[in-house]
């Protein structure tokens, strides 16, 4: 594989993780159990006393901490198109403090077990928000472009400066030219063709076309992420 392009952000992000060894059962166990007395308190954690709700989190940012690696470790087995980002493993560190927070070692499962499906929910979900965005990028610039062409066409002129983060002509010079023409098919035509009408047109199947689709809007949010050098700022490592 590749070696990925880092942000400053991410890379820091990394080093970070680093620095924090494996824990031992044991201490996991003592860990958890502070923080179960902490989270079970009759009336809620805000309702226990300063001592134990400062135990508790203590003990969770620990375990959080120490498990840092854990979250790299499941992005590499993780089949995510395109390069992960700073916030990414954010989110991912967010649901690993939930998990430890919610974690029980009665139930005879390691803490790393447990929490790997909240991190790969974490991910998922910001992959999928991702392309969500850039497909809603993609379309408003398709909407600029109609609007250009026939002021009939609504526009909203608050709306140019969610486009001035996506240099479409850039972005569209990184796809193969059969991924090229899909984009531009499905999102940047006045009148967008269906994936049927895509597929007959080029002479592909359902599932290939699905496929290019999903290729080229990869390598878009790679090429974002990768780009995106500011992010650092705004990354708070737990």
């Amino acid at each position: 594989m590749a070696p990925l392009a880092l942000s400053p952000g991410l890379a820091d992000w990394l080093r970070a993780s680093c620095i924090y060894q494996p824990l031992a059962a044991s201490t996991v166990l003592q860990l958890a159990r502070r923080i179960q007395r902490w989270q079970q308190w009759p009336g809620g954690p805000g309702a226990a006393p300063t001592a134990v709700a400062k135990s508790g989190s203590r003990a969770r940012d620990h375990l959080v901490c120490h498990n840092l690696r854990l979250i790299v470790h499941t992005w590499g087995r993780m089949a995510v198109p395109g390069a992960p980002s700073a916030d990414a493993f954010q989110e991912a560190a967010i649901q690993l403090q939930r998990a430890a927070e919610r974690f029980d070692p009665c139930r005879g499962i390691t803490f790393a077990t447990y929490a790997t499906p909240w991190l790969r929910a974490a991910f998922l979900a910001h992959h999928d928000a991702t392309i969500r965005g850039l497909k809603l990028q993609l379309e408003l610039a398709q909407l600029k472009d109609a609007h250009q062409r026939s002021p009939q066409v609504w526009w909203e002129p608050a709306l140019e400066s969610a486009l001035e983060a996506l240099p479409v002509r850039d972005l569209l010079g990184l796809l193969t030219p059969q991924e090229r023409q899909v984009i531009r098919y499905r999102y940047l035509r006045t009148k967008p063709l269906n994936t049927r009408q895509i597929a007959r047109r080029l002479s592909l199947g359902q599932g290939c076309l699905a496929d290019l689709e999903h290729r080229a809007l990869a390598k878009m949010q790679q090429h974002l992420v990768v780009d995106r050098t500011d992010m650092a700022a705004g990354v708070v490592i737990l």
